[in-house]
Formats: structure tokens, sequence, C-alpha cells
């Protein structure tokens, strides 16, 4: 886990790339940062609950990286991640290291590390019908 006070510095060192932003949940401003994937903050850092930097994934390679509370529910990155990428949040299943995330999931109790990524998926029903 990071320090604080170095938090915006591994942000800055992660993230080396041109034209992109820094968007915030629920505001409306847009930040020019030095990122080429989008840093989500879904919540202000509270006193008690250290902050992680995660991603979530989709296996065509779009990327949202999420700065959110260790003890954060993941339902909203990935409500959130659903609803920027335009796919059907119902359809749409996350993993982290091969087992289902569940909306009252926190990175916490998947003991997960900073720069972990979720794996996004559209979930296929049906198939095995060519006999």
């Amino acid at each position: 886990m990071l320090q604080e006070s170095h938090l915006g510095e591994h942000i800055h060192s992660h993230f080396r790339r041109k034209d992109t932003c820094l968007n915030f949940v629920g505001m409306d401003d847009h930040v020019p940062a030095i990122t080429s994937e989008p840093l989500v903050r879904l919540s202000p850092e509270k006193d008690g609950d250290p902050m992680i930097l995660l991603k979530v994934q989709s296996q065509q390679g779009s990327v949202i990286s999420y700065m959110t509370g260790l003890h954060m529910h993941l339902k909203h990155a990935t409500r959130d991640y659903c609803r920027r990428l335009n796919v059907s949040f119902e359809v749409t299943r996350f993993l982290y290291d091969g087992r289902r995330v569940q909306q009252t999931d926190t990175p916490a109790k998947l003991e997960m590390e900073e720069d972990d990524a979720i794996d996004a998926m559209v979930d296929m029903i049906g198939g095995g019908g060519g006999y």
C-alpha cells in the first residue's frame, strides 16, 4: 500500500502518456492529466479507509483505472465501467483471480493490491446445439 504522500507521484509515474483525462465520478469537469487510460476517482479520501488504484479491463483491451477506498464496494467501479463503455451491466461478468466479483465485494475482501486488474467479459449463454 502506498503512503498518502507518494500517491500522486505514483499515479503520474505509473501512467506516462498524453491526451487523456482524469475523470471524477459525479463531476462534469475533465482535468487534463498525463494518462492514456481514464482514471476515475470513485470516492474522496476518508480517514480510516486507505485508497487503492485498481483497473478494470476487457478482453478487447479497454482499460479504466479507478482510485477507490479499500473498503468501498466494487459495484461502483463495475457499474461505472459498463456505463462508460456503453455495455449492459446485466450481461457483463467481472472476475478477479478467476473468481467472480460480487457487487458487495471490496478490494480489502478480495485482498487486492495496488495496480491489480479486474477482468470484464460478456457472459455467453447457449451454445452446444451443433449435434
